[in-house]
């Protein structure tokens, strides 16, 4: 059965949303297998219209409309509506990040645009993110944040009643309990265009960061002096390679690493098309992610970098309880800074997570039609 799927996100700016860039690629991998699918964007802030409506070039099937943020929510319910009337979809896929919808991460009016747009079609959420604070509470106010976003996010489910809740990573599916939910893993918001064969650089040891540098960078300080005694112990030049968006820390990581292994250690890449970070990848020796181990499965920049064959250096300690089951394929990849430094880099080969978690999604949407 060949579904017609209609994926609802914040923005689709390629490059500057990173659900927007998954829903992009899973899309795109769709249509490959013969699904009709479009994408709605309603609260994209690279749209300074009320609406604009594009036909994707290099993936014709694809349709796109895209909503500006500055549109009230009785504009978006009209535009949307008149997308959707013309696409009459048999799925629609709500792809939820809180901050997607909503500066502050509380939507409350998304709960009652889905009710009106959906039509006849089946309701399908993703939950990339839930609430602030699902890793511990630093304040008051996060913790009334918090209350505010769980409040709203089971509001709209008790509203919408959809058809498919799925998760990103298992923490998030234990915090929707009572709520039934699959989990659905991510695969990398980079493609694969380069084999990994060797490294263009022998002399040099190659590190990327690739996504946003949380703050605290206490424990990114113990990731780059682990890496540095790494480099020493192969004998190799290390140099760390800023990628894309790093946030509002990169000067402080900078200087970390400056301190640590030298003032010609940083290389500024930026933002750079999918094709020249594929290449970045595919001849480094070792990434960094800034993820925590338990939310390593939401990063869609630490799946890439597993993806491109790389050991990825994780924040903290290995923990003593066991790696989330969803990615123990990668558990040879996975470092901490507690580990004893291997004899050699390692190496590992590429994969491509792309095509077999798009079957599992349509085997998640078939198993909930015919519960239907």
């Amino acid at each position: 059965m060949r579904f017609s799927i209609l994926f609802i996100c914040g923005s689709l700016e390629p490059g500057k949303d990173g659900v927007g860039d998954y829903t992009r690629r899973l899309a795109e991998e769709l249509v490959r297998k013969g699904y009709s699918i479009s994408i709605l964007a309603i609260h994209d802030r690279y749209v300074q219209k009320e609406s604009s409506t594009i036909q994707a070039t290099e993936y014709p099937n694809v349709i796109y409309c895209r909503i500006s943020c500055c549109s009230d929510w009785s504009q978006k319910f009209t535009s949307a509506q008149e997308f959707i009337d013309k696409i009459n979809p048999d799925w629609i896929s709500l792809q939820y990040v809180p901050f997607s919808f909503h500066n502050k991460g509380i939507p409350f009016s998304l709960g009652i645009f889905m009710k009106r747009i959906r039509t006849n079609a089946l309701c399908h959420i993703m939950f990339h993110e839930l609430w602030v604070g699902t890793n511990g509470i630093k304040s008051i106010k996060e913790l009334l944040w918090r209350i505010m976003q769980r409040r709203m996010i089971r509001s709209m489910i008790h509203r919408i009643q959809p058809d498919l809740i799925t998760a990103a990573i298992r923490k998030y599916q234990l915090l929707l309990m009572p709520t039934a939910s699959k989990c659905l893993p991510l695969f990398g918001n980079i493609p694969v265009y380069l084999k990994k064969d060797s490294v263009s650089q022998p002399d040099f040891f190659k590190v990327v960061i690739f996504g946003t540098l949380t703050r605290d960078l206490d424990d990114f300080k113990k990731q780059v002096e682990w890496l540095n005694r790494l480099a020493k112990q192969v004998v190799k030049k290390i140099v760390f390679f800023f990628i894309g968006n790093n946030g509002s820390q990169t000067k402080e990581a900078e200087t970390i690493i400056a301190q640590i292994a030298g003032n010609k250690a940083c290389v500024a890449v930026g933002f750079v098309q999918e094709e020249m970070v594929s290449e970045h990848l595919s001849n480094a020796h070792f990434g960094i992610s800034r993820a925590d181990v338990d939310y390593m499965g939401k990063s869609g920049t630490t799946i890439a970098m597993l993806e491109h064959g790389l050991p990825v250096l994780l924040k903290g300690k290995r923990p003593t309880d066991s790696l989330d089951t969803l990615y123990q394929d990668f558990y040879p990849q996975f470092f901490f800074t507690d580990d004893p430094l291997p004899l050699k880099l390692p190496e590992f080969s590429t994969i491509n997570l792309l095509s077999g978690i798009a079957d599992q999604y349509i085997n998640l949407l078939q198993q909930s039609s015919k519960a239907r």
